[in-house]
């Protein structure tokens, strides 16, 4: 297993039963020390002291110009942890998704590598499922410049309750919507049913639904709920979700959102093929009129 640029060959004895690990670093040279689980986990210790902070574009999102600058933006409102203490900007999904992490580091300018790391579950999400244990693939780098391109573009620390839609050129949104729907959406094909949607805060949802509003004349079916969270409670916020899931709302929210795209997160992308694909062949609704039947 890999984590940043160490390579894990095998368990050492720990002192006071702490499980330590042998690693060998991307250079090729073996750690003389073996790494507690802890360090390898949140990616503290990376290389053997052989690389040096990760070089990147320090004019990514200072000007949102690009379809890619615009999806990350909506990946990142969404999926992306942005922290004050080191200008930290991290990126984390599921451990399958690992190419697409990677497509976002390559993005950044930087070669360096993400890493897979456990995550523990036991904790809630906001709308009251539970974390489950799970690999992640993820990738962080520390830069004050892009640290405050984003703030200043509206993704901002501690931002699951507090962040609104980016306002951008009309001709970008749909491309920050599809980041958004990679990030905390989902897309669902079932036997008789298909459903778009997205859940998080509620300035974030009914953005999404105005925007699918304007722009196909779909409206959405939308909800709120309490969320799990009793601090979150307290302050009176409410969990929002919004789906479509008619034949011609899922088609048109799939082809305004996804259609002729160049970045996207490859299962979400594949769903949508198989949601076009069911809506294509899909069989009328009704029972069939029987030969001679009169009207």
């Amino acid at each position: 297993m890999v984590f940043g640029g160490l390579t894990v060959l095998g368990r050492t004895a720990g002192f006071k039963k702490r499980v330590k690990w042998t690693c060998r670093c991307h250079c090729g040279k073996i750690l003389s020390s073996p790494i507690n689980t802890h360090l390898l986990n949140s990616c503290s210790v990376k290389s053997c002291g052989c690389i040096k902070e990760a070089v990147i574009d320090k004019t990514r999102f200072a000007n949102i110009t690009t379809e890619e600058e615009a999806y990350w933006l909506g990946m990142l409102y969404t999926d992306g942890n942005i922290t004050s203490r080191k200008h930290g900007i991290r990126l984390t999904l599921k451990a399958s998704d690992v190419d697409h992490v990677r497509e976002f580091a390559r993005f950044m300018g930087t070669q360096k590598e993400p890493s897979i790391r456990m995550v523990r579950g036991g904790s809630w999400f906001p709308n009251g499922s539970m974390r489950r244990d799970g690999l992640q693939a993820d990738f962080s780098v520390h830069s004050p410049t892009v640290h405050a391109n984003l703030v200043a573009q509206g993704c901002t620390p501690r931002k699951t309750w507090t962040c609104t839609p980016w306002v951008g050129p009309e001709y970008l949104m749909r491309h920050f919507w599809r980041g958004c729907v990679d990030g905390d959406g989902w897309v669902c094909v079932g036997r008789k049913q298909v459903v778009i949607g997205l859940c998080g805060n509620v300035a974030m949802v009914k953005g999404l639904r105005d925007f699918i509003l304007n722009q196909t004349g779909f409206k959405g079916r939308y909800s709120e709920s309490e969320p799990i969270g009793v601090a979150a409670r307290a302050a009176g916020l409410k969990f929002a979700k919004v789906t479509w899931n008619s034949i011609s709302a899922t088609d048109a929210v799939a082809s305004l959102l996804y259609g002729d795209c160049q970045v996207s997160l490859a299962r979400k992308k594949a769903k949508i093929g198989q949601l076009l694909h069911f809506n294509a062949n899909r069989p009328p609704i009704g029972r069939p009129r029987r030969p001679g039947a009169h009207k």
